[in-house]
């Protein structure tokens, strides 16, 4: 049997964080876009914002009946309406089915105690780490409820150099897809500006600014301003894009490529507000 730390002790601190960080990383490890911690950030997390604020959140240890560490939990003391929000939860390696029973009963009993002191009721514990986190394939039977995944702004100011940048991982993927090997141009058209991709031999070997011409069809694949971001930060995968955009046109024998390149790909952001 497992349960959150005791109310005589029940902050996760300083003290914890050798054993927390390895944690926190194994869940970047599962996000495409993730923000990672350092020391020095966990530091501010556990001691910089204040009790009133947004950011606050009491970190809990859940440890085992004899009071070793078995994982952690962060709850959001900001409710929303009804909702008593878990922004993380972590667990050792095979304890998530363990954990569970017992974690979501102290957290309910932690949600009720933060409505009472705020002159709420709450209705429902809203776990907001990611549709892909293993709990809620460890115990799909404790989650009967689903939502979809909310909004992301993204921008970057200069693509060619995050294309360069993130070289490597693409040419990972180029080798294990069927375009292996690939030698040649992928010229992609965002209609007002473009970039022009060189591979090869299955390398990304030149990334640079393109101009789409106004009356050609030299673009192998199009997609209105910004929407580009959307597959290149794996929010949408092509087949999605294309059916929410009709101006999403990518030639027939450049879709492998792009969908190698660019595949469909679970993220969770955990920022000092998230």
């Amino acid at each position: 049997m497992l349960f959150v730390r005791s109310e005589a002790n029940p902050i996760l601190t300083v003290a914890d964080v050798p054993f927390v960080a390895p944690l926190c990383q194994q869940a970047e490890a599962r996000s495409l876009v993730a923000c990672p911690r350092n020391a020095d950030y966990w530091r501010y997390l556990l001691t910089g914002p204040s009790a009133g604020a947004f950011e606050h959140k009491p970190y809990q240890i859940i440890e085992t009946p004899p009071g070793e560490p078995a994982g952690y939990v962060a709850p959001q003391l900001e409710m929303w309406g009804s909702l008593f929000i878990i922004n993380e939860m972590e667990t050792c390696a095979g304890l998530a089915r363990a954990v569970l029973p017992t974690v979501l009963r102290a957290l309910k009993a932690l949600g009720e105690a933060e409505a009472r002191r705020q002159g709420r009721e709450v209705t429902l514990l809203y776990f907001g780490f990611g549709s892909e986190h293993p709990a809620f394939s460890a115990a799909p039977d404790l989650f009967p409820i689903s939502r979809p995944t909310y909004a992301w702004y993204m921008r970057v100011a200069d693509l060619p150099a995050f294309l360069r940048q993130i070289a490597p991982a693409l040419d990972a993927r180029l080798a294990a897809s069927p375009c292996a090997g690939y030698t040649g141009e992928l010229l992609i058209s965002q209609f007002t500006g473009g970039l022009r991709l060189v591979f090869e031999k299955g390398r990304l070997s030149a990334v640079e600014p393109w101009q789409p011409p106004q009356d050609g069809d030299d673009a192998r694949a199009n997609f209105p301003p910004l929407v580009f971001l959307q597959l290149l930060f794996g929010l949408r995968s092509l087949a999605e894009l294309r059916a929410a955009f009709p101006d999403c046109a990518v030639k027939d024998e450049t879709r492998p490529l792009v969908e190698a390149l660019f595949p469909k790909q679970f993220s969770n952001v955990m920022a000092v507000g998230g």
